[in-house]
């Protein structure tokens, strides 16, 4: 892949559909500590969320839910104070979202993974009881 194409600027959803511009080599979370006590799988965390990102942003057209009495977009709470959940991570409070795919290829394309995914990685872990100690 060329180096360009590689650092390329992609627009990734940040708090409620406002956009950001974000590249390749951007950090997309901060990470507690600093020095040596600084988690040292930092970068294969960051390019999974990276991959992640993309590609839910490349199969499915994200929208704000309509309120079906009114037909009006239901705008979630956004506030610091009152948006999110308390607790060790600030997580956002649930809120409702339209998620389409984007197009007939891309349905198709999802499918397959997901058919490849059950027969390839899936049945190597069926069976196994992960929760037990």
């Amino acid at each position: 892949m060329p180096q360009t194409q590689k650092h390329e600027i992609i627009m990734v959803m940040v708090r409620c559909f406002q956009t950001v511009p974000i590249s390749y080599n951007t950090s997309l979370t901060i990470y507690p500590g600093n020095g040596r006590r600084l988690c040292p799988g930092i970068h294969l965390a960051d390019r999974n969320l990276f991959h992640a990102i993309a590609k839910i942003l490349w199969a499915f057209d994200l929208r704000m839910a309509t309120d079906e009495k009114t037909g009006k977009p239901i705008v979630p709470d956004t506030s610091i104070v009152t948006g999110y959940r308390e607790g060790l991570t600030a997580c956002a409070d649930k809120f409702p979202i339209k998620m389409t795919v984007r197009s007939e290829a891309r349905r198709k394309a999802i499918e397959a993974a997901f058919v490849e995914a059950q027969e390839g990685v899936f049945k190597e872990y069926e069976g196994m009881n992960l929760w037990s100690k």
